[in-house]
């Protein structure tokens, strides 16, 4: 059982992104880098990429679940943690062993990638004047979880070789659990969405299993 309704989401939403303006324009500028440092490589590509997305995961972990939803979700907290663990292995990972590297990719996982970062790059932010929301329900990668953590599973399926299995767990296990909380609040979209981030982190699994690691 829900501690709390659509309308009060909303209502801490439209609190959470008046307090954060101006600094959506700095998300969409590091995302909009992540994604064309995966377009037209650099040497340090790799630990840049890493850093965007351990941000993202860091920034929702504390600001947004603990925080924010922290006042309205006993629970919320538990998330925060997971986000930041996350946000942490992200940073040891891809930034500290250099272990993550990007390329397009132009089979199934990178369709499915590429789908995976249209909607939460572009499609979502959008939904808000398609259902006459406002800009106040805005929802950007790096702050807020459902974008942050569809544009990182797609970003993982375009990892240059397989994915470290330790960074699959959480996106998947949040998806679950996001996924049976938009069922319960009657949020169709979302649990659609939440479905297919869980399909996607399989596939990252998946390929992990199957792929052969890369020469530099």
């Amino acid at each position: 059982m829900l501690s709390y309704s659509v309308e009060v989401l909303q209502s801490l939403l439209a609190y959470y992104n008046q307090a954060l303006w101006p600094g959506h324009l700095l998300a969409v500028a590091l995302v909009l880098l992540a994604l064309l440092l995966v377009a037209f490589p650099q040497q340090w590509g790799g630990r840049a990429i890493a850093v965007v997305l351990a941000a993202g995961w860091l920034w929702v972990g504390w600001v947004y679940y603990v925080e924010r939803l922290g006042r309205i979700d006993f629970s919320a907290p538990l998330y925060g943690a997971a986000f930041l663990l996350q946000g942490l292995l992200l940073l040891w990972t891809g930034v500290l062993r250099g272990a993550l590297r990007w390329r397009m990719r132009l089979d199934l996982y990178g369709s499915v990638a590429l789908l995976l970062l249209l909607i939460a790059v572009f499609l979502l932010p959008a939904s808000v004047w398609f259902a006459d929301a406002g800009w106040r329900q805005l929802r950007l990668v790096g702050l807020m979880p459902l974008p942050t953590v569809l544009f990182t599973v797609g970003m993982l399926l375009l990892t240059a070789s397989k994915t470290p299995l330790h960074l699959t767990v959480i996106p998947l296990l949040w998806a679950l659990a996001a996924g049976a909380t938009a069922w319960t609040l009657a949020l169709t979209a979302e649990t659609a969405l939440a479905a297919l981030c869980v399909l996607a982190s399989v596939m990252v699994i998946w390929r992990g299993r199957v792929a052969r690691p890369q020469a530099a």
